[in-house]
């Protein structure tokens, strides 16, 4: 499911009355002792520690990161003001062939507070994430899970700069077109 996340969707809400787009994201989950269903832990979402009950988490900037060929690990794009759910949801997707599938996901996002960064620009330096490693002076950073909360206090600086970036990105968008909703 990770290679659609930024494959437009048109959702319609509960009634049926209006038809959005959207991006459904997906990445893995881990569970920690092998007995309990793999969940997001919205809790350690800066900013959401009361969610701790709470089945999601509202208005989340989520980023999304993949493994440069040439090796280090870089920014792809991103949602802003997205819903992080803390188990995996389902969509029901019907093709215009007639084939239906679910879409699993944990992430969604309304597709204009997305940004997929074209291929030139994700190898950029400044979209580039560290992975913590015991061989590497790096003390945050993705670890050998593909989930990182950005939290804790060596973290912080980076995650603001990270933000800022974002915040002032004005470059191309390349998420694809769709031509209805």
């Amino acid at each position: 499911n990770e290679s659609l996340n930024f494959l437009p969707i048109i959702a319609t809400n509960d009634n049926e009355t209006y038809e959005k787009l959207v991006l459904l994201g997906s990445f893995e989950t881990k569970s920690t002792n092998g007995e309990t269903s793999n969940q997001t832990h919205i809790e350690r979402i800066n900013g959401c520690k009361a969610l701790n009950h709470s089945n999601h988490a509202d208005g989340v900037t989520v980023v999304w990161c993949a493994t440069a060929p040439s090796g280090g690990t870089y920014v792809v794009g991103w949602y802003k003001d997205a819903t992080v759910y803390r188990y995996y949801q389902q969509m029901p997707i019907d093709e215009d062939d007639g084939y239906s599938w679910d879409r699993w996901y944990n992430v969604s996002c309304d597709l204009e507070k997305a940004v997929l960064l074209p291929q030139k620009e994700r190898f950029n330096e400044k979209w580039w994430v560290p992975r913590h490693n015991q061989k590497k002076p790096v003390t945050f950073g993705f670890g050998q899970a593909n989930l990182w909360y950005a939290d804790g206090k060596d973290a912080k600086e980076f995650a603001e700069k990270m933000i800022n970036n974002i915040e002032s990105y004005c470059g191309e968008n390349i998420i694809p077109a769709v031509d209805k909703v």
